[in-house]
């Protein structure tokens, strides 16, 4: 579906990441040699903490990874 450039800095660097679509509603991606796919959410920092303040977060996001958008970074495995 897309590529993102790999970034080379003085301290850090990334690898260059590709995203694909995978239509998990059609077995036709177990033909294409999918062996699994994951469901992911990114969100803002002040939505997600809204959600967890009402107890709602876990019911929101079952079955999903969850990814915070907090100041410009992403904070994962919350």
């Amino acid at each position: 579906k897309g590529e993102k450039p790999g970034r080379k800095g003085l301290f850090s660097s990334e690898k260059t990441t590709q995203e694909f679509f995978i239509n998990t509603d059609d077995l036709e991606a177990a033909r294409q040699g999918v062996s699994s796919y994951e469901n992911h959410a990114l969100i803002p920092h002040e939505a997600y903490q809204a959600l967890y303040a009402a107890g709602e977060a876990q019911k929101v996001f079952a079955g999903y990874k969850v990814h915070i958008l907090s100041n410009g970074q992403v904070i994962s495995d919350v």
